[in-house]
């Protein structure tokens, strides 16, 4: 589903939860996937993720000529089989 995942640890996140103000530290994932697999990849994150609400994010992202072949070809051969973390 993945062809990268950036995990950064210990983000202090704030947040409102149940009426109280919380403040907690938790990991930052970044997951890059191909559109057509965003919903596959928000499916799992919700099933696998100890939190009742999880908070997903998508942004597409363009890529410059440079880059774009190799990246694509990567993206695709890893999307295809998956990367397990």
């Amino acid at each position: 589903m993945a062809g990268c995942v950036n995990i950064t640890p210990k983000v202090t996140s704030v947040y409102r939860w149940k009426g109280e103000t919380v403040k907690d530290e938790e990991s930052l994932m970044m997951i890059k996937t191909k559109t057509s697999m965003v919903s596959q990849l928000i499916e799992f994150v919700r099933k696998n993720h100890p939190y009742d609400v999880c908070e997903v994010i998508s942004v597409p992202v363009s890529l410059n000529v440079f880059g774009e072949c190799e990246l694509m070809f990567h993206f695709n051969t890893k999307c295809k089989y998956g990367i397990k973390f």
